[in-house]
């Protein structure tokens, strides 16, 4: 099954070269990151910081949801299946839309809410 690795590569190149500069932009315009740095609780910063990964980190403890118990199967012959039952990939894939749909809809309601910084002159 090493086809759940090439996947699990392709989702974080994905991230990686196309959602992360996205994010940024998003960040810059929102001046996210002045109000990191003038945010003066580490609680307040770290919020801030994750607070454009919200849908990123749903889908990234999803896939390692649905590739760990493949890969305790192939590597180290653990098989996780009476456990998680047979239909495992699809209960973690209805999380993951489930998970990402809301996060979403928090994301639209926050850019709606956010006034973007103005461009110095």
């Amino acid at each position: 099954m090493i086809w759940i690795s090439v996947l699990l590569l392709v989702f974080v190149a994905l991230i990686l070269f196309w959602v992360a500069p996205r994010i940024s932009e998003y960040r810059a315009t929102l001046g996210i990151d002045e109000q990191i740095a003038e945010a003066g609780k580490f609680r307040d910063r770290l919020w801030l910081r994750i607070k454009g990964l919200k849908t990123i980190i749903v889908g990234v403890i999803g896939a390692l949801a649905i590739a760990i118990p493949e890969a305790l199967q192939m590597f180290a012959g653990i098989n996780l299946a009476p456990l998680i039952g047979g239909d495992w990939n699809a209960k973690v894939g209805v999380c993951i839309a489930i998970g990402t749909a809301i996060t979403h809809v928090v994301g639209i309601v926050s850019s709606a809410k956010a006034e973007p910084m103005k461009e110095p002159e």
